[in-house]
């Protein structure tokens, strides 16, 4: 969200994530949040430093994301030999 507030012309910082989930009845779920001034710090910082990685050739995992999965990413395997651990079914 401080990327999109920071893109964003006239943007307040206030956003909200709507979310359509598929349940016996689809509902809409809302979730507000409030960009403030540590989550631009956070972007300044970290940006460069992932720029920099890309132009050195530096690909480092995000085992946190929801995509990262033997399910979702064909490289899995390269990825636990390279970094180790172990990818999440």
């Amino acid at each position: 969200m401080a990327t999109y507030a920071q893109l964003t012309p006239g943007a307040t910082g206030k956003a909200r994530v709507d979310t359509l989930v598929k349940t016996k009845t689809p509902q809409l779920v809302q979730i507000g949040c409030t960009v403030e001034q540590s989550d631009f710090n956070a972007t300044a910082r970290l940006y460069p430093l992932v720029q920099q990685s890309i132009r050195a050739g530096v690909w480092l995992p995000n085992r946190g994301s929801n995509l990262c999965s033997r399910k979702y990413c064909s490289f899995w395997r390269a990825c636990q030999e390279c970094y180790g651990g172990k990818v999440a079914d």
